[in-house]
């Protein structure tokens, strides 16, 4: 109950400085993976959201310059379990060849929109057979 709590405020202080999204953009590969940066959106961003699958930080709305480092500080650490919760239960980004993705939230609903790309390498195996001529 108290993480709720702590979530709740977290989203409340987050409204009350304009904020309406916040997304993220992770990477990952060879057995490990990390949100790399965090991205915090007003409510211009809301005409993006429905045809929106992933986070463009030049987008409408962004709020990266005028969100207060130390609001982003607070936030981001304790926003790491809600976004993990979501990107550790999707297709594997973060082993062998890893992938990326970005994450956005709206803070109004609560839903979430994912755009994740996994990253595969394949392989061809090829057979030869013949005779040398010598000269």
């Amino acid at each position: 109950m108290d993480k709720e709590l702590n979530m709740a405020a977290v989203i409340t202080e987050l409204k009350d400085n304009g904020v309406e999204f916040v997304g993220c953009y992770y990477e990952g590969g060879g057995d490990s993976g990390a949100i790399e940066h965090y991205c915090f959106f007003n409510e211009e961003f809301n005409m993006r959201w429905d045809d929106n699958n992933g986070v463009d930080y030049s987008e409408e709305g962004n709020m990266d310059s005028t969100v207060d480092e130390k609001l982003r500080l607070n936030v981001e650490t304790k926003l790491e379990d809600l976004f993990y919760r979501q990107l550790n239960n999707i297709e594997d980004w973060w082993n062998n060849d890893g992938g990326s993705g970005s994450m956005v939230l709206n803070l109004a609903t609560m839903e979430f929109k994912i755009s994740n790309y996994v990253r595969y390498t394949s392989t061809e195996e090829y057979f030869h057979d013949g005779t040398v001529e010598l000269e």
